[in-house]
């Protein structure tokens, strides 16, 4: 039987990850939606919602001997609903993210550590900048650069 490939390991580890986000000490929130896919917030029920997907941009390397590896982004789309200083909660919500990710990469035994060659934040997240506070809304997009080899 095939196995799995590498992108969708790390998809289905990430939902894992930041589906456990608990808050309190380590974290501002306790995720009430995450999912692997992008859905239409109306259909979200409960927030911060985190939408997990893989960019569409990517580069393969061969390195002889059939060694590939492969650099692509891991996405995370985020969502926060509120009537209060919905800038602070996103920057809340993306702080979470990243931790949670980061620390697992830590993980060389059985988190993203174990899967990947590299994981990197890139760069700042985009915001929506304000653009849906009056909905009671935040939206951010973060993307961590990933590295794996032996590709499937």
């Amino acid at each position: 039987m095939p196995e799995i490939s590498k992108r969708y390991q790390i998809l289905v580890r990430a939902k894992e990850v930041l589906s456990t986000i608990s808050a309190g000490y380590d974290y501002f929130f306790t995720p009430g939606h995450v999912e692997i896919g992008i859905r239409s917030i109306d259909e979200v029920k409960a927030f911060p919602a985190y939408f997990l997907s893989i960019g569409t941009a990517g580069e393969v390397s061969e390195y002889g001997s059939g060694l590939m590896w492969e650099t692509f982004d891991l996405v995370v789309d985020g969502w926060v609903k509120g009537n209060e200083d919905l800038p602070l909660m996103v920057e809340k919500a993306i702080s979470d993210v990243r931790k949670a990710i980061m620390a697992d990469y830590e993980n060389l035994t059985s988190g993203l550590g174990s899967i990947v060659l590299t994981l990197k934040i890139k760069g700042g997240p985009e915001t929506d900048e304000g653009a849906l506070a009056s909905l009671g809304l935040g939206f951010f997009e973060q993307r961590f650069t990933i590295t794996v080899e032996n590709i499937q």
